[in-house]
């Protein structure tokens, strides 16, 4: 049903009952629609295209009990005849385009109202008028998202029908009052998106019929009370983005129809209360971003079909349960960051249904059940820095509309499976790097062209780069370093025209480096240190470029192996190096003074009483190894492993038996050296690379 009222409808003075909520019924109402059908009873223009303003002859239907008109074009200002519906049980005028104005005090005098819907009329800023607790027949009382501010009225404890108070999306603040005690038929309370303060009242436990308990994104403080066990019926409780804190009161265990639990983003801590694992309707726990510690009930799951579960970024540790995924239902499994450990159980390779697996930040170990790799939905498939093993399995290629693989920082070995070229142009980013991968790139990489972020570093790859990697036409980042990468750079790089990062170094690439390459514009980082390189690299290259190792390798004038070469200059240009360098002489020579000014101003600043003198050791530490300062601080020159601008590079066997890589650095350039860390990286990445048991420390 579409077009605008028809003319002959206003002839039915008789008429009782008129709908036309969700049709295309558009145009302006009549302006006599109240004077030509008096006796209408039900009007729901609701979900339609009706626009202009609500004819005042609206207050003429004195008959009226209930008047629908949301989700419409409706503008102007809520004519004030409304008030005169002395009969409405029913107002529901929500999402239109009225001019701003206040709240209205007209629908002060519709005193057998039983539902008002009011949810995104722009009201001028302003709190909720004390007269709504006049409204005593009020069942349901929806005021979303209406610009109110100041505190909840403790008016409305006299509402004592309500079935459903609807209050978020605004600025309310202050604490929520004491007024439940009453609500005896009180099913659904929703407050969330406010400003609420200090902690929930206790009376809140008295709402022996409510559902559903949305408080989330306030500022809540305190504890969950400890009475929330007398809420038998609650089905939903969501706390989320609090300041609360405190256990979860053994209490909560009890609730046995709960079907959706959001404590998350708050400060809670303890432990999981063990019965949650029996809840037979739990569809949905979020818990992430506290200080929950223990393990998750082993039985959770066992006795539902669970849809998300997300845990992260807490302190939790011990197995996975084996059947969270029981039902077939999960379609998010999110672990990431806690000190869970063990294997990934098998049952998860049988959850077709999942679409986010992020374990990440754990120490899972053992190998990936091998359904995982082809679960068909997923979309996200999150492993990294965790103790996994084994092969990437084959089925990847069975996650057609996998975005993101990340699979780093493990210990998965073998090669990279060729069916990873079967995703597609789905997948956005690849991480395979800190791996122990072996053989070629595959070939069929070149299909996954809609890459971005491509890092297969610090693995045993061989072989040579496939020129088809010209293809991943939107690579932003490229990184194949520490690896056994053979023969040239493929010229086809240079159509990777978005390409910001590239990172051969630490391979055995020969050959000279493509003149291709210039059209790199975004490049911001070109390093191919430490290759067997030779020639001379492009010169819209040499900004950014890091030749390092590669003693045949030039870039102007400077090559890989440090030194600056005249040869084959005309007179003319060596005149100008040696005016140049000497220029550059006199430029450290003032560096240096500065720096022995600025030496003197820091000892003078340590005698005058700062902590920690000049020349002090300094510990840094990259990996989480508790090393006593002693142990690695009696350096012997015969186990000097690198040297370099910044100063050695010693290998020192610690008392458990693990090897570190401990630079100290030259003490002439400290102040330099707060800013640079003038080739550390490049002195102890092959032995970190190819020997993951060193670990580094820089003194």
């Amino acid at each position: 049903m579409n077009g605008t009222i028809p003319a002959d409808l206003l002839n039915c003075s008789k008429l009782v009952f008129l709908n036309m909520s969700y049709t295309w019924m558009a145009g302006l109402l009549p302006l006599d629609l109240g004077e030509k059908l008096p006796l209408l009873q039900y009007l729901d223009f609701s979900y339609t295209s009706f626009e202009g303003p609500i004819p005042n002859s609206v207050g003429d239907l004195l008959q009226l009990e209930t008047l629908k008109l949301s989700a419409t074009n409706f503008s102007g200002l809520l004519p004030s005849s409304i008030g005169n519906l002395q009969n409405l049980r029913e107002l529901s005028m929500g999402v239109n385009n009225f001019t701003s104005m206040p709240f209205p005090s007209f629908l002060a005098n519709l005193v057998n109202l039983e539902t008002l819907l009011l949810g995104s009329v722009n009201f001028t800023e302003g709190p909720i008028p004390e007269w709504i607790g006049n409204l005593t027949k009020l069942q349901t009382l929806q005021l979303r998202d209406c610009n109110l501010v100041g505190t909840i009225p403790e008016s409305l404890a006299n509402l004592t029908a309500l079935n459903y108070l609807w209050l978020p999306a605004n600025n309310l603040s202050g604490r929520i009052p004491d007024i439940f005690g009453r609500m005896t038929n009180l099913t659904g309370l929703d407050l969330s998106q406010n400003s609420l303060t200090d902690e929930i009242p206790p009376g809140i436990c008295q709402l022996l019929a409510v559902e559903y308990m949305d408080l989330w994104k306030n500022f809540l403080s305190g504890g969950i009370p400890e009475d929330i066990g007398n809420l038998t019926k609650l089905i939903r409780f969501d706390v989320s983005q609090n300041n609360m804190s405190g256990t979860i009161p053994p209490s909560l265990g009890t609730l046995q129809q709960i079907q959706v639990l959001n404590l998350w983003q708050n400060k809670f801590n303890g432990g999981i209360p063990p019965q949650i694992g029996d809840w037979q309707y739990l569809t949905e726990f979020k818990i992430f971003d506290n200080s929950f510690t223990g393990n998750l009930p082993y039985n959770l799951g066992l006795s539902t079909s669970l849809t998300i579960l997300d845990v992260s970024t807490n302190l939790l540790d011990g197995l996975v349960p084996p059947n969270l995924c029981n039902g077939n239902q999960l379609t998010e499994l999110i672990l990431f960051r806690n000190n869970f450990s063990g294997p990934l159980p098998d049952t998860y390779g049988n959850c077709s249904a999942l679409v986010k697996v992020e374990v990440y930040e754990n120490s899972l170990s053992g190998p990936v059940p091998a359904g995982l790799w082809g679960s068909p939905l997923m979309q996200f498939l999150h492993l990294y820095d965790n103790k996994f093993n084994g092969t990437i399995g084959t089925g990847i290629g069975m996650a057609t509309i996998l975005g993101s693989l990340l699979l780093n920082e493990n210990a998965f070995t073998g090669s990279i499976p060729s069916e990873i070229g079967q995703i597609g142009s789905t997948l956005h980013k690849l991480d395979m790097s800190g791996n122990d991968l072996s053989g070629p790139i595959p070939l069929e990489i070149r299909n996954l062209s809609s890459l971005q972020d491509l890092y297969l570093d610090a693995n045993a790859l061989t072989g040579s780069i496939p020129p088809t990697i010209g293809n991943l036409t939107r690579l932003v980042q490229l990184n194949l370093s520490c690896n056994g990468l053979t023969g040239t750079i493929p010229a086809s790089l240079g159509a990777l025209t978005d390409l910001e990062i590239l990172d051969l170094s630490y391979n055995e690439l020969s050959g000279d480096v493509p003149a291709a390459l210039s059209a790199l514009q975004q490049l911001e980082t070109f390093n191919v240190s430490y290759n067997q390189l030779s020639g001379e690299i492009p010169q819209d290259l040499i900004p950014f470029a890091n030749i390092e190792g590669n003693p045949h390798l030039c870039a102007g004038s400077v090559c890989g192996g440090g030194n600056s070469t005249t040869s084959g200059m005309s007179e003319t240009a060596k005149i100008l190096w040696v005016v140049g360098v000497t220029f550059a002489v006199a430029a450290i020579l003032l560096i240096l003074a500065s720096c022995c000014i600025c030496r003197k101003y820091h000892i003078l600043l340590f005698k005058a009483g700062h902590q920690g003198p000049p020349d002090s050791w300094h510990l840094t530490s990259f990996h989480k190894t508790f090393i006593d300062e002693s142990e690695i601080t009696n350096l012997d020159e015969d186990n000097v492993i690198g040297s370099g601008g910044s100063g050695k590079v010693y290998k020192v066997v610690l008392p458990n038996g693990d090897c570190v890589a401990v630079k100290k650095l030259w003490t002439a350039k400290k102040d330099e050296l707060l800013l640079h860390d003038y080739g550390f990286k490049s002195e102890v990445k092959p032995i970190w690379a190819h020997n993951p048991q060193y670990k580094q420390h820089t003194h």
